[in-house]
């Protein structure tokens, strides 16, 4: 409990030299014999809660103390303070609550964090570390609590962390839709799931109650796929914007296989031999490095970052007969969830030369092995990639960022982009990361030198000047107007 203010005259500060008197006690509360009225209102109104055995309750009142505000002064509290987060992005918090002032000890410490790579879900650990002694004090907690009013849990150096809990996601479907910039903002869908319409995370570590988790259910073939190599802590803010050329990779789906297995299958577009066409018309025939009307960029100012992504889009043979236009041309219809026309968002800078085998696959000089989106490859033995590359390109969605779905609108399916366009893509909350370090320092548990001479210095006399003679200065009006006294404010207790 912390006092600030003259707790029984609202708006008066605290006194220095006031005796202040309190009580603590502590008390039960038994709900079990506590019964609601329903119909007689003898001890209440109906909807009341009473107590018909008068032992629910029982109260131990302890002994009053006396407190003399200022009588510290030379050796007080210690307020708690906030931690400052000198890398990281994270939307959360951390501070310390001062539980013992006789064990500060004035070092500097850092709350880092680290994630957790045993849980489904994306979570992390903090750690505590005493910089000055180059010791670890907490080497792993989850215990994000915020309360200030809670000193329970492990105490390091006369204080405890507390960590404030975040729920890391995207905005919604609905506050993503809103942001979009243009004159024209009507040309696409609204953004909901029934319609096929918005921006999807395809991770596997966010939670998928979330309506931009997972991409739609009516996108069939695409929507069940996620990746474990797109992680929260990896999400940037994006734009997507139109009217600014570039190239992205590209995708088709239902032409290499058999009759039942081309369906499920999304090669990079020069993987499609002539013969997998089966006669089925494709625009660009052999081309998957294509041109697109659109381009994304990370614009990060709490990373301080700012480079163009790379992307790539799907489209869809025309001879499954749902729509699909093939044509080489990202231009979605009113029927995505026929023509699959997605745009992917990878976590990879751009590559004009769209050279980055793990999206393209191909001839890795023992063999050659095109990429697929949905079911991802297996790169050969001795390609030259790392083993990360290698562990993208196995999986579904390889390290896509986002999926972002742009059905055009039903009411007027002519209407397009304009040039100038931008598409936002926010995080709602941003999570605890290896980047984030919250640093502070406590005090030594005492007053420094200065402060203890700045107090010196407010030592004071009165009456000043003393006259000897002077009725007002007795303390005792019985006694000689020459019997005078002067008062010493602000001494310490030793000297």
């Amino acid at each position: 409990m912390r006092i600030t203010s003259d707790p029984f005259v609202t708006g008066r500060p605290l006194t220095k030299g006031t005796e202040y008197y309190f009580q603590l006690g502590s008390y039960t509360l038994n709900h079990l014999p506590i019964v609601p009225h329903e119909v007689d209102t003898t001890y209440g109104w109906t909807g009341d809660y009473y107590d018909p055995t008068g032992g629910a309750y029982k109260e131990w009142p302890r002994s009053a103390f006396r407190v003399v505000f200022g009588s510290d002064s030379y050796s007080p509290s210690f307020a708690d303070a906030e931690a400052e987060n000198g890398v990281g992005a994270t939307d959360g918090e951390v501070k310390y609550l001062v539980v013992d002032k006789t064990q500060l000890t004035g070092d500097s410490y850092t709350v880092e964090f680290f994630k957790d790579v045993d849980s489904k879900r994306y979570s992390t650990y903090w750690k505590l570390t005493n910089n000055t002694k180059n010791t670890v004090l907490v080497d792993s907690s989850k215990v994000y609590n915020f309360n200030d009013q809670d000193i329970s849990g492990e105490m390091s150096d006369g204080f405890i962390v507390r960590v404030k809990p975040i729920e890391e996601e995207l905005k919604s479907l609905e506050e993503l839709d809103g942001q979009y910039q243009s004159v024209n903002p009507a040309w696409y869908e609204p953004f909901t799931r029934t319609g096929n319409s918005g921006i999807y995370y395809v991770g596997k570590d966010a939670d998928d109650s979330l309506n931009s988790v997972g991409v739609p259910k009516d996108l069939a073939g695409i929507e069940k796929a996620r990746t474990d190599k797109i992680s929260l802590d990896k999400l940037r803010r994006v734009e997507l914007r139109f009217g600014e050329n570039s190239k992205a990779y590209r995708y088709l789906n239902g032409f290499i296989g058999n009759a039942l297995t081309r369906r499920s299958s999304y090669a990079y577009a020069e993987a499609v031999t002539a013969a997998d066409t089966n006669n089925s018309h494709i625009g660009k025939f052999g081309q998957g490095f294509v041109d697109v009307p659109f381009s994304a960029w990370v614009l990060e100012e709490r990373y301080g970052e700012e480079y163009q992504l790379a992307t790539g889009f799907i489209e869809k043979n025309k001879a499954l007969n749902t729509g699909g236009r093939p044509d080489g041309v990202w231009d979605p219809t009113v029927r995505i969830d026929g023509t699959l026309e997605v745009i992917v968002i990878f976590d990879s800078p751009y590559d004009p030369n769209g050279a980055n085998k793990v999206y393209t696959g191909g001839n890795f000089g023992s063999e050659t092995v095109w990429a697929d989106i949905i079911k991802g490859f297996t790169v050969p033995a001795g390609s030259g990639l790392s083993e990360e590359e290698i562990a993208i390109a196995a999986t579904p969605y390889f390290n896509t960022m986002y999926v972002v779905c742009l059905p055009r609108n039903q009411l007027d399916p002519t209407a397009f982009y304009t040039a100038g366009d931008v598409l936002p893509i926010e995080l709602k909350n941003y999570p605890y990361t290896e980047k984030d370090k919250f640093e502070f320092s406590t005090s030594s548990g005492s007053l420094s030198d200065g402060a203890q001479k700045d107090l010196f210095n407010k030592i004071n006399v009165f009456p000043n000047p003393l006259f000897a003679h002077n009725p007002a200065t007795s303390y005792d009006p019985n006694l000689a107007p020459d019997d005078a006294f002067v008062t010493f404010t602000n001494l310490p207790e030793e000297v």
